[in-house]
């Protein structure tokens, strides 16, 4: 059973792991946040009712921030971080209309902000996250190629989550997922992290507010894995910096957080910019990665569609009531499209 430390235990186990302290860790860890949605709030007779719908993760290597200044307000750390969307088959098109005790949408598995979702069968989501926890040790098992005696090792991972104790009960129960078989390190739950005497149980919303994290489109599985992992590094971060001023060194706070003030939400653009980066562009009307507007799919049918729309339009204005009957059957049973050949094609139907 991977090690669960208490609060003051996991801020040092993070603090070390990120080189933030005098000690130095044996080995630089990666970090994988993990966010599980499950379909609790759907109607009793929907087919995806309580059933795990998406698992997100999101991922940073402490060897690619090493050596590397966290930048102001945590920017050049969290452009290192990476966001994986899970989404079981068939979830993409669930529909409702469901909000939580803030207002905001249950179902959001549809705006991952973060990437490009994959989707993937239920029964084979707990083989696909397993496979990104088990990171072969590409430096280590350089060393021991020669020696065929030995395993090949794996990288350390430290598995941060919002509440652990739910995210264990789905992933095992619904998805067959066993982290002690992945062979996690440790488990930093960042409730017990971030707890504090007025507030023992903070809720991710509430610490993305206090960080200055702009909240959009919660309850998708990968964003709340980036965002989980974005208060993680920029809570470390301030506490550091705030131990630092009482010693009387500013070095620290001066950097990251200017003036004292946290602004949380730079570190979470600055990921969505990479991302744009990497992926080649991200579109402004449909919000994916990996293409502009005058190539998105989105764009080209709205187009259609108002062309569609223009041409029925100037049909029921020249035509008789008898072509606007044939027309209103066929966009019924048809689509615009069959009214629009229709028009185009064949004869226009007159009154006699």
């Amino acid at each position: 059973m991977p090690h669960i430390p208490a609060r003051e235990a996991a801020r040092h186990l993070i603090a070390e792991a990120l080189r933030l302290t005098d000690s130095t860790p044996n080995e630089d860890p990666i970090f994988i946040s993990i966010d599980v949605e499950w379909g609790g709030f759907l109607p009793k007779d929907h087919s995806e009712y309580r059933k795990l719908t998406e698992i997100g993760l999101a991922i940073l290597d402490a060897r690619d921030v090493r050596g590397i200044a966290p930048g102001r307000n945590v920017c050049n750390w969290m452009r290192k971080a990476r966001a994986k969307h899970f989404l079981a088959k068939g979830c993409e098109e669930i529909e409702s209309d469901a909000v939580d005790n803030t207002g905001r949408p249950l179902y959001a598995a549809n705006n991952f902000e973060f990437g490009n979702s994959i989707i993937v069968e239920r029964e084979a989501l707990g083989e696909a996250v397993a496979k990104e926890m088990r990171i072969p040790d590409d430096d280590l098992n350089q060393q021991i190629r020669e020696d065929e005696a030995q395993s090949p090792r794996y990288r350390k991972v430290i598995l941060v989550a919002q509440g652990w104790g739910n995210e264990s009960k789905w992933l095992k129960d619904a998805v067959g997922l066993d982290v002690d078989a992945v062979g996690i390190e440790a488990i930093a739950d960042t409730i017990r992290i971030h707890a504090e005497t007025w507030d023992p149980k903070p809720g991710l919303t509430r610490m993305m507010e206090e960080y200055g994290c702009l909240v959009r489109y919660r309850h998708n599985g990968a964003n709340d894995a980036v965002y989980t992992l974005a208060v993680l590094l920029i809570g470390a971060l301030w506490r550091q910096a705030l131990a630092g001023i009482q010693k009387g060194d500013w070095e620290l706070m001066n950097e990251v957080f200017p003036l004292c003030h946290i602004r949380g939400e730079e570190a979470i653009q600055a990921l969505k910019d990479a991302v744009t980066e990497e992926m080649g562009g991200r579109c402004t009307v449909c919000e994916r990665y990996g293409h502009l507007e005058d190539g998105c799919e989105k764009n080209v049918d709205e187009d259609e569609q108002e062309s569609e729309a223009s041409t029925i339009e100037q049909a029921m204005k020249e035509e008789g009531p008898s072509w606007i009957a044939t027309a209103k059957m066929l966009e019924i049973h048809m689509g615009g499209h069959a009214v629009v050949r229709l028009r185009t094609s064949a004869a226009p139907l007159k009154e006699q």
